[in-house]
């Protein structure tokens, strides 16, 4: 689907930064790259209608023998009772962490893949570019609820 360009906000203000960390074990440099806000221009692109399902990303695995960031660190982040934490194993394949796995999940969007994960099945599927950080700001942009 076409989405339209424009100008857009990026970036948390530093406050609200300041914040979240305080709330969180991480420390303030944890979140270093949502700062600071500026605003930018994004240009008109299209979207594919749908996520990219744990079949489809098992299909992409398969074929090329990618090994993402979370395999490759050996854990993933999983929301807890109250913040972010390490979950070891936790990766597209054991999204729950080590003992979890797909079954039930198989057409749920995929899940702990770094942006240079997406980047690469997106050029190997497609050819194209993922959608970035800036065009997901856009008043536009469809949610992953719709």
């Amino acid at each position: 689907m076409r989405t339209p360009g424009g100008r857009v906000l990026i970036g948390a203000p530093g406050a609200h930064l300041d914040q979240v960390a305080d709330a969180q074990p991480y420390p303030r440099t944890w979140f270093a790259d949502e700062g600071p806000r500026q605003s930018r221009q994004v240009v008109p692109f299209l979207l594919d209608r749908h996520l990219v399902t744990n079949v489809e990303y098992g299909l992409f695995v398969h074929a090329s023998g990618y090994q993402t960031e979370a395999e490759q660190r050996g854990f993933g982040l999983v929301y807890g009772a109250r913040f972010w934490e390490e979950r070891a194993g936790a990766c597209w394949r054991r999204p729950a962490g080590a003992g979890s796995d797909l079954t039930g999940r198989e057409r749920h969007p995929v899940v702990h893949i770094a942006r240079a994960d997406a980047d690469v099945c997106c050029a190997w599927a497609t050819g194209f570019r993922c959608a970035a950080n800036t065009d997901a700001e856009l008043p536009d942009f469809p949610s992953s609820t719709t």
